[in-house]
């Protein structure tokens, strides 16, 4: 048959198939071996093949022959690993054409092509001498690899006796755990199984072989005991720990198990996975002290755990490296499914149902050490959970030696739960970020007499909360008290407030680090209906600027159930009060409600184009003239009027104005409101009053100027008495 490629570009030889190289990587970083098991062979039709690195199947597969043996040629400085795999044809196999070959292998239970190439024709003849004669012949594949560590060797002049063998012809039965410590186990026993932890039977069966010697009856309950005649029989175990090789199981009482999960976590210490199981028990309070350790579970558990990984005495670096996901639940509500103490980077996932806490970050004290802080920090927390008060609850210190019990903490994106009090409950934190959570509480059909708040945080650094779903708080949705740096944006907050008249968002108390180093940001919130109003920056806070949010109905929660009626009056979806300091608005929104945006003495507080929508319903099309309002807090004779369309003249001391700049191009009205009684125009040829007198305009007095573009104004009319 004719090759469809001329045969001065026909190439042979053996390359990695893309399978291969995986298992090459994957065998080495997980310490799982590669073995080699045939060479299967073709004559692709007697036609060129070439070989593909993507290709699991020959053209046209023959046979599948055993390897006989497998050698690496290690790596030098001038070379790269090369493997040759060899096989031998049987006997009974001849009158074959061989074109293309593959070395098959088997890795982690799979079994695939490893390498695949191709050769010039090669006939394999039958025997002579009326088949009394064979021509010995042997299949052999040399190619490049990329990590010999998993490689698993074949030498055909040794002969190696297989773990399976060695298990089947030594290993000794043992009817149950509980049993072994009180039997004489054969000398010629050199491993052993269970086939039982408390009876035969009862599904928890696991091998142990012989390390030493020790103390007949001496054990831990599963990680190893010491047979009557004085041997010690280990637990053997891959890359995971079974907590159930300790008989932890719902028939024992809760302090009873938690003794063997430690006893689990002490035999294992460090790096290990330890697997809690597929059934359902409780346990007491269990501490977990070790580095890199992994627990994962697929049962129910009604416990707590305590991460604490030393003291600070011992050491002030607490690093982890924990990874928790556990699902738990109980009928205790004042118990805590996590308690934190002097530890640092983990992730800690619990799906919690009937817990007073999930996540509790519990007193501290300095330990008689120096001022210190941050004793829980780098953690992040996550979970589905309900029926709970507090889902995260930081309590503040027991030692004033301490500024922040809590420090980089992160709440894992698509959290979602509902809660009895507050979500996130944390006094005194240095760094809390929270994305992508959906809160919820009880309904307000419940009347539920406990909720409050989504988040609370009492004297924080910096907190970076942004694309949240807080529905139907008790109280305040959010408020954050004393903090010095927020990023607070995209959250929707749905009928906040239905137990008490409050706003949704509330920014109060002087920063921590002092205002020089505040500097926050809010934008592109979204609260509707509120039971008082949208956002409230109150006195102390500053350095804030606030920008596209929205606030629908304000003081129009129709499900509020608190006994404190909703006052009567104008209802506000921003207010930034008096004693503020350089607070920023524009471009904000209110639906049916106001904005209450003060200025004040000292406060250089700007407000530009916010919207006060009093006629939209949710129908037709709303077109509305915003006013710029400019607010003078200081002495000046002279006002640049350009981009403002009113000003509030609130300066402390008597001001003289004789000259209103317009750098606008186009005339305009200008309305100007006066406070404290200290403000007098003077008439002028550029700044013209009626009777051509100077004028005192009183407190809350309104004069209103035609501003030309060419400096000059007119005044047009005045609202008190001269």
């Amino acid at each position: 048959m004719a090759d469809l490629v001329p045969e001065s570009e026909q190439q042979y030889g053996s390359i990695l198939t893309v399978l291969g190289e995986s298992a090459e990587q994957n065998g080495k970083m997980l310490k799982k071996p590669v073995v080699f098991t045939h060479i299967a062979f073709g004559d692709a039709n007697d036609t060129y093949v070439q070989p593909d690195r993507k290709a699991q199947s020959l053209v046209n597969e023959l046979y599948r022959i055993p390897v006989n043996s497998v050698d690496v040629l290690q790596a030098t400085p001038d070379s790269v690993p090369i493997l040759t795999v060899e096989a031998l044809l049987p006997d009974d196999i001849h009158d074959v054409v061989i074109r293309e070959f593959a070395a098959v292998a088997t890795f982690n239970g799979q079994e695939y092509f490893h390498a695949i190439g191709n050769c010039a024709r090669i006939y394999v003849p039958s025997p002579i001498n009326n088949g009394q004669l064979n021509n010995p012949v042997s299949l052999e594949m040399t190619f490049v690899i990329t990590s010999a560590e998993p490689i698993v060797e074949m030498n055909p002049n040794v002969i190696t006796a297989s773990r399976d063998w060695v298990v089947k012809n030594t290993q000794y039965l043992v009817p149950s755990f509980t049993q072994a410590k009180n039997l004489n186990i054969p000398s010629s026993a050199k491993s052993l199984k269970t086939l039982g932890y408390d009876q035969e039977g009862d599904g928890v069966s696991f091998e142990y072989f012989l390390a030493g010697t020790g103390s007949p009856g001496d054990t831990d309950n599963g990680g190893y005991f010491v047979d009557q005649s004085g041997r010690k029989w280990v637990l053997q175990f891959d890359d995971v720990i079974h907590i159930k090789a300790w008989g932890v199981n719902s028939a024992r009482t809760a302090d009873d198990n938690a003794a063997r999960i430690r006893a689990a976590l002490d035999f294992g210490g460090n790096g290990k996975h330890y697997d809690f199981g597929d059934k359902d028990y409780a346990f007491s309070e269990v501490k977990l002290d070790k580095t890199k350790a992994t627990l994962r579970g697929s049962g129910t558990y009604d416990g707590e755990l305590l991460i604490r990984h030393s003291a600070y005495l011992v050491t002030h670096d607490f690093d982890m490296d924990f990874d928790i996901h556990l699902s738990m639940k109980t009928t205790d509500n004042t118990k805590s499914a996590v308690k934190y103490h002097y530890c640092s980077k983990g992730k800690c996932v619990i799906d919690g149902d009937g817990y007073n806490i999930i996540h509790h970050g519990i007193h501290h004290s300095a330990e008689l050490g120096p001022d210190w802080g941050q004793p829980v920090r780098r953690l992040k927390f996550g979970g589905a959970y309900r029926n709970v008060n507090y889902f995260i609850k930081g309590e503040n210190s027991e030692d004033n030696n301490i500024s922040f019990t809590m420090a980089d903490i992160t709440l894992l994106p698509s959290t979602e739960g509902t809660a009895l009090i507050s979500h996130v409950d944390i006094d005194t934190i240095d760094g809390f970020t929270c994305h992508s959570q959906v809160q919820f509480f009880p309904g307000f059909q419940t009347n539920n007499q406990t909720k409050k708040h989504n988040i609370i945080l009492r004297k924080y650094t910096w907190a970076n909360i942004a694309d949240n779903k807080f529905f139907e708080s008790g109280e305040e949705a959010l408020l954050l008290i004393d903090g010095t740096r927020l990023i607070l944006h995209d959250n929707q907050y749905a009928w906040p407030g239905q137990r008490k008249p409050c706003y949704a968002v509330v920014i109060d108390g002087l920063p921590i680090a002092g205002d020089y180093f505040s500097q926050s940001i809010i934008h592109d919130e979204n609260v509707i209906r509120p039971s008082l109003g949208g956002v409230i920056i109150k006195a102390g806070s500053g350095r804030i600027k606030l920008h596209d949010v929205e606030a629908h109905y304000p003081g129009r929660n129709e499900r509020y159930y608190g006994t404190t009626p909703i006052p009567d009056g104008d209802k506000y979806g921003i207010e930034v009060e008096d004693g503020t300091i350089d607070v920023k608005t524009h471009d904000n929104y209110v639906r049916r409600g106001k904005f209450l945006l003060s200025g004040g003495i000292g406060q250089s507080n700007t407000h530009l184009k916010n919207i006060e929508d009093i006629n939209g319903d949710g129908s037709g099309v709303v077109s509305e003239t915003v006013p710029r309002v400019l607010t003078l807090d200081y002495a000046t004779n002279q006002v640049d009027v350009r981009r403002f369309s009113m000003v509030n003249m609130k300066q402390p001391t008597p001001t003289i104005i004789d000259d209103l700049e317009n750098t606008d191009s186009e005339s305009k009205l200008v309305i100007f409101r006066a406070y404290n009684g200290n403000t007098t125009f003077k008439h002028s040829s550029l700044l013209v009053l009626k009777g051509s007198k100077d004028v005192n305009v009183p407190d809350r007095g309104v004069i209103t100027f035609l501003c030309m573009s060419d400096g000059s104004a007119v005044e047009q009319s005045r609202s008190f008495d001269v």
